[in-house]
C-alpha cells in the first residue's frame, strides 16, 4: 500500500513540476489614467470625469509556448473623480479590477522581447459618495463594467531568475454611473479609454 502511495505521489509531483516551473507571478505598480469624461450635461452645466489612479496588483503567466503566455492578473488602486456643476468637487475613488490576458511576442527572443497584450477583464470603481447615494435611492450606483484589454508589454531579462516587466494598456469599458434620468439626450455618455501603464519585476514559481 505505502509503495502504491509513494508511486501516486511521484507521478503527482511529476505532472505538477512543469506547471510550477513554467508559472511566473509579477508584482507591479502603475498608474490608469482616463482618457474621456464619464458623461456630461448637454447643456453645457457640468459632467463627471475620472482623475488618475495609482494601481497595485500581482499576474500570474503561464507559458503555453516560447512565444505565447496566458496571464491571470488582480490589482486594486486609489484616486479620484472631479465632478463639475456650478462647483468643481473631486471625490475619492478606489479602483479594483481582474483580468484574463493573452502575451504574444512578437520581437526579440527570451532575454529581451516585446509582445502584443490582449484580453477581457472586470473594472470595479468605489465611492463613498455612491455608496451613500444607492442607500438613498437602490437605482443610483456605480456599477462595474466589463473591459477590453489591448496593449504592448515590454520584457527584459535581469538574472536567470528576475525579469523586467513594462506594459503599456488601453482599457476600455462603458462609464458606470448609473442613476434615474440619465438614459435621456440631456446626458452624454462615453466609451472609457483608461490608458494604463504598470512596472514590475517578474520571477518564477518554484524552484
Amino acid at each position: 500500500m505505502r509503495s502504491k502511495l509513494l508511486i501516486a505521489a511521484a507521478l503527482v509531483a511529476g505532472a505538477t513540476s512543469p506547471l510550477i516551473a513554467q508559472t511566473t507571478v509579477t508584482p507591479f505598480i502603475g498608474s490608469m489614467i482616463p482618457m474621456t469624461s464619464l458623461l456630461a450635461d448637454t447643456g453645457g452645466t457640468g459632467g463627471f470625469r475620472m482623475q488618475a489612479h495609482t494601481i497595485y496588483g500581482l499576474r500570474f503567466t503561464r507559458a503555453m509556448s516560447p512565444s505565447l503566455g496566458l496571464e491571470l492578473a488582480f490589482g486594486a488602486g486609489s484616486g479620484s473623480m472631479q465632478a463639475a456643476s456650478t462647483d468643481v468637487i473631486d471625490l475619492d475613488f478606489a479602483v479594483y479590477f481582474a483580468d484574463l490576458r493573452a502575451r504574444l511576442r512578437v520581437a526579440g527572443d527570451d532575454d529581451t522581447q516585446l509582445g502584443i497584450i490582449a484580453g477581457a477583464g472586470w473594472t470595479q470603481f468605489s465611492s463613498g459618495f455612491f455608496d451613500a447615494a444607492h442607500e438613498a435611492d437602490e437605482d443610483t450606483q456605480f456599477k462595474g463594467t466589463v473591459t477590453g484589454i489591448v496593449g504592448l508589454g515590454f520584457q527584459a531579462k535581469v538574472s536567470d531568475r528576475l525579469i523586467l516587466s513594462f506594459d503599456a494598456t488601453d482599457r476600455i469599458h462603458e462609464q458606470g454611473v448609473d442613476a434615474a434620468g440619465l438614459d435621456t439626450d440631456q446626458y452624454a455618455k462615453y466609451l472609457q479609454h483608461d490608458a494604463t501603464f504598470t512596472f514590475g519585476l517578474t520571477f518564477p514559481l518554484g524552484n
